[in-house]
């Protein structure tokens, strides 16, 4: 009993440390959602980021950019996400995670609204959420924000990301809106 004591007592601390009420109602996370991990990647402007375990989050509001390599709690119903080591909080959206690749409607000509440093994420004009394919992220990290993006269905559940202005082509899994 007395390390769920001090259990609480350290969920409270970070709590407050981070901006939140500790009488924040506690709600348990949906089937799928992490509580807990550590950034991976976020795109140039922080509006998406990837945990090192796969799942990727739709910053609602601030910025996770400066997040990359820290711990981070997602709480309220995976509606908030916590960074100990800033004391910064977001609001997030999960979003998916690129092994479990799901069916996109929207092909056609996009835009590309932001893209991570490492040409892994590509968040498209319509929110929709691309984790590209190890072998095409060397393309992808050129690839500059406002560029036409053509996306057509490939094979293997994968779609094909081309830049016209660039001549490239990368094959990505679509994880998601934002």
């Amino acid at each position: 009993m007395r390390g769920l004591a001090c259990g609480a007592a350290l969920l409270a601390l970070t709590l407050s440390a981070c901006g939140v009420s500790a009488t924040h109602p506690v709600e348990s996370q949906p089937t799928g959602v992490p509580n807990a991990g550590v950034v991976a990647i976020t795109t140039s402007d922080g509006s998406i980021l990837r945990l090192k375990s796969g799942a990727v989050f739709a910053v609602l509001n601030g910025d996770s950019s400066p997040w990359s390599g820290n711990a981070v709690k997602v709480i309220a119903g995976g509606r908030i996400m916590l960074d100990p080591q800033r004391h910064d909080r977001a609001e997030v959206s999960y979003v998916g995670e690129p092994a479990k690749p799901r069916t996109y409607a929207n092909s056609g000509e996009h835009t590309q609204e932001s893209g991570s440093a490492d040409g892994s994420l590509i968040l498209l004009d319509d929110g929709s959420v691309w984790a590209v394919q190890p072998a095409g992220r060397v393309h992808t990290r050129a690839w500059v924000e406002g560029s036409v993006v053509d996306v057509e269905s490939a094979s293997g559940g994968l779609y094909r990301l081309t830049n016209p202005s660039s001549g490239t082509s990368v094959l990505a899994a679509y994880v998601g809106e934002k």
